[in-house]
């Protein structure tokens, strides 16, 4: 200590001191530190003095925030009502702002103002700087409750959220008084993700997303946000609201709309250990045709109940599931399921390697089987042995089985493992009559054998045989058939290229008879795009197809069709020369027309694609009506 004291006019005279802070927890139960420092000047009275200091820590820490090599330094200023501290610092990185800024932040520097009274200090233009960070810091902290917080109003770059992504994140904030005289943080938050981590959330969303939300803080620790929105590639939040308070207890009603999923709904109560929640999504699919499902995810003991119905293309569904996550391995218990009259049940271990262990177990409508999980290491491996005699499903599929049999073992290697032998008879799905079929697969490390034997009817009857020798770089494969009483086969093994992205058709020759022949190339995945080269193929053979559509003639020319995304428009490319040609319906029957049709889409409709209109057509001409092709024959 140096310097002096007036105590007839009450005044400090250039008054220094200097502090070291041995019991942090004396300030308030939730601060440490280690190594804090502080030297002040005093001047000026007693009851308005300036004070001039500088602080340095090693770290100090409030709550889970931990600063290293902390430097501060100003001039505060002490009215009667108030001390406005004013600060110019530096940190070498803060810690513990996972929620608020996404991660660690380095290179810090600090600098506003900083406002004590009462015990409560309070600032809204605390500017803070950083290599991700460009925003001002509102902090409250009530000394005497040891309430402590505070929000980010500016911008944030390069959000990390473990498991997710990396967002940039932008929001408004301010500091308000609350009608019962305490204070509030309230603003708005845009956040928009850079980066996607989780498969799950990208095939969800269809990309990066933008999402905005209203956001009110206040002394009774609760978190307001309305006004949910989201906007992505497959998904969009139309509205949303709720609370979470530091009890853990969370609200939440939401509704979004899925292009692959149709329209979605949330409802969530209770906490995340014992929730109440209902989830409904109009058409999930999911490979089955659900739809109009409707789940309820409740708490129990060690983890959570999950009862879930729905309908399928093969009727109704329903589903009573416990997933137990508390205490050892992740479990899956499903206790009771039905599909239409088969009942299934199970229980799955997840292993130390991470593959899931257990049984899956089906019988009821004549059919048996069962699917036994197992690990590979690391990789999940499946036993499959189903049996069916006279399954009969209502739903749209219209599925009825004479009898099948499948025996498969796979293991999903980075290259999977596939043995499988399937064979089915006397078997209706949709409108498609099979007789007889089989298919046997024997695929290993990249390399294998296929086969497979289909004969059937689909409104005409049809037969298709097919061998295939599968290697890591090319897939060779010889068909063979016949459909609508035209035989067809490849002239040499069409030749398949695999790939990460899809899959690529080389250009394959299909003799059909009779002098005719089509050349097909195309690309399959995300995707498609398929070009043809038709040499006087005879069109009787979309019957196979479209049945109802009832063609004849032949065609010579080009049909070429590119969709580059399900949720993209096709553009199709047909320029046709055709001899012969007629159209069947119960009613008449065309006489036979010669002509020519060239029809280029630049405006990617799918109507573009003119054959594929013929069903519309009645006997008569051909014409064209605003770049809309119609065949009317």
């Amino acid at each position: 200590m140096s310097g002096g004291l007036d105590l007839g006019d009450s005044r400090y005279e250039a008054l220094q001191l200097a502090f070291v802070l041995l019991r942090p927890s004396a300030i308030a139960p939730s601060v440490r530190a280690d190594g804090v420092r502080a030297t002040a000047t005093l001047d000026g009275a007693f009851d308005r003095p300036t004070v001039a200091y500088q602080a340095n820590a090693n770290a100090l820490a409030v709550n889970d925030i931990v600063i290293d090599a902390l430097t501060l330094a100003g001039k505060a200023r002490v009215d009667t009502d108030q001390v406005i501290i004013p600060v110019a610092g530096r940190a070498a990185r803060i810690r513990g702002l996972d929620a608020v800024a996404g991660g660690t932040l380095v290179q810090v520097r600090l600098d506003g103002d900083l406002a004590y009274s009462n015990g409560r200090i309070l600032s809204d233009n605390l500017r803070l700087r950083s290599p991700r960070i460009d925003a001002k810091a509102i902090v409250i902290a009530d000394l005497n409750r040891g309430f402590y917080t505070g929000a980010i109003d500016g911008r944030i770059n390069d959000y990390r959220i473990e498991s997710v992504g990396i967002f940039d994140i932008d929001t408004d904030a301010d500091l308000e008084t609350a009608p019962n005289g305490g204070f509030a943080i309230a603003g708005r938050v845009r956040a928009r993700s850079t980066q996607l981590f989780n498969s799950g959330v990208r095939d969800l969303l269809g990309g990066n997303a933008v999402a905005t939300s209203d956001v009110r803080y206040g002394t009774d620790g609760i978190i307001r946000f309305a006004n949910l929105r989201m906007t992505s590639p497959l998904l969009r939040i139309v509205s949303g609201q709720g609370s979470y308070a530091p009890s853990g207890q969370v609200r939440l009603t939401a509704r979004a709309s899925s292009a692959d999923y149709g329209p979605l709904g949330v409802q969530l109560a209770g906490t995340i250990s014992d929730p109440r929640a209902t989830l409904t999504a109009e058409r999930p699919g999911l490979g089955i045709g659900l739809a109009n499902l409707v789940a309820r995810i409740n708490g129990a003991p060690n983890g959570y109940r999950l009862a879930a119905t729905g309908d399928t293309d093969y009727g109704p569904l329903s589903a009573d599931v416990v997933l137990l996550t508390a205490a050892g391995p992740l479990t899956i218990d499903i206790a009771r399921g039905d599909l239409s009259g088969i009942g299934f049940d199970g229980r799955l271990v997840q292993s130390s390697a991470g593959p899931f262990v257990g049984q899956l177990n089906a019988s009821g409508q004549g059919l048996g089987g069962l699917v036994r999980l197992s690990a590979a290491g690391q990789y999940q491996a499946a036993a499959i042995n189903v049996r069916a005699n006279d399954v009969v499903l209502p739903g749209p599929a219209k599925l009825a089985v004479g009898s099948a049999i499948v025996d498969a073992d796979v293991t999903l290697y980075d290259t999977p493992h596939v043995v499988a032998d399937i064979q089915i008879a006397q078997t209706r799905i949709r409108e498609y009559d099979i007789a007889v079929g089989r298919v046997k697969i024997d695929y290993r490390d990249g390399r294998g054998k296929a086969q497979a034997l289909v004969e059937g009817t689909s409104g005409v009857p049809f037969r298709i045989a097919a061998n295939a020798d599968l290697t890591p770089k090319l897939w060779r494969a010889s068909v063979q058939g016949r459909a609508t009483g035209i035989n067809f086969r490849t002239t040499s093994p069409a030749r398949i290229i695999p790939g990460p992205e899809g899959y690529e058709l080389l250009p394959t020759t299909v003799n059909l008879g009779r002098g005719s022949s089509a050349r097909v190339a195309g690309r399959f995945g995300d995707g498609i795009m398929v070009q043809s080269r038709l040499e006087r193929v005879n069109m009787a053979i979309l019957n196979a197809v479209y049945p109802d559509m009832g063609l004849g003639g032949r065609a010579t020319g080009s049909l070429d069709f590119e969709q580059a995304s399900s949720e993209s428009f096709p553009r199709a490319d047909a320029r046709l020369s055709i001899t012969g040609f007629t159209r069947t319906t119960a009613a008449s029957v065309s006489q036979p027309t010669r002509g020519a049709a060239r029809r280029r889409d630049p405006l990617q409709r799918s109507c573009g694609y003119a054959l594929f209109l013929l069903w519309t057509c009645r006997p008569g001409r051909v014409r064209t009506d605003r770049g809309r092709c119609r065949f009317q024959l």
